[in-house]
């Protein structure tokens, strides 16, 4: 289990195989809520939580580094994506 380094908190992340045919299960922020996590080519996650008081989408490594918050704002940023363009 992973610590954030902005929070403290633990994060528990399954993920599976790209080459497995089941779903990826979801990411779990302890103490804070979080959506099911998005994986893309280069191993980022892509999540929301509401951390800060609203949601908003963050993407880290699969080990927990890297982690980095691409929304600030009002609105309820959820169900983060990746496309190929």
């Amino acid at each position: 289990m992973k610590h954030l380094p902005d929070v403290g908190r633990p994060v528990r992340a399954w993920m599976r195989a790209r080459a497995a045919p089941a779903i990826a299960m979801a990411a779990f922020l302890l103490g804070y809520g979080a959506d099911v996590p998005a994986q893309d080519r280069n191993s980022r996650i892509a999540f929301s939580t509401e951390r800060d008081g609203n949601y908003e989408i963050y993407v880290m490594r699969p080990d927990g580094t890297g982690l980095s918050r691409l929304t600030q704002n009002p609105a309820m940023d959820t169900l983060p994506m990746w496309s190929s363009t």
